[in-house]
């Protein structure tokens, strides 16, 4: 009896040790699947940055266009457009 009861607990402790075993390696690979997400996320961080400022850029060029008069039709600072 004494025998079968320290097999049984063998087994155990083995099945214990390799699920402690399969979620330490799964545990490593979230943390590096994480650590991926993080500099994807950085990325897209300084990506979005870059078009928020280029568009805003733009939209200070229009501005300044339409009260120069660039965009009415008007060729530079004002001066009637050649159609020659």
């Amino acid at each position: 009896m004494h025998d079968a009861l320290i097999a049984q607990l063998a087994t155990q402790i083995d099945t214990l040790l390799h699920q402690y075993q399969t979620l330490q390696a799964e545990h490593q690979q979230l943390k590096q699947q994480a650590a991926l997400l993080r500099e994807e996320r950085q990325a897209l961080i300084e990506k979005n940055t870059l078009a928020y400022t280029r568009i805003e850029t733009m939209i200070a060029r229009l501005k300044l266009w339409d009260t120069t008069g660039v965009m009415k039709g008007d060729t530079k600072h004002g001066e009637a457009p050649n159609h020659e």
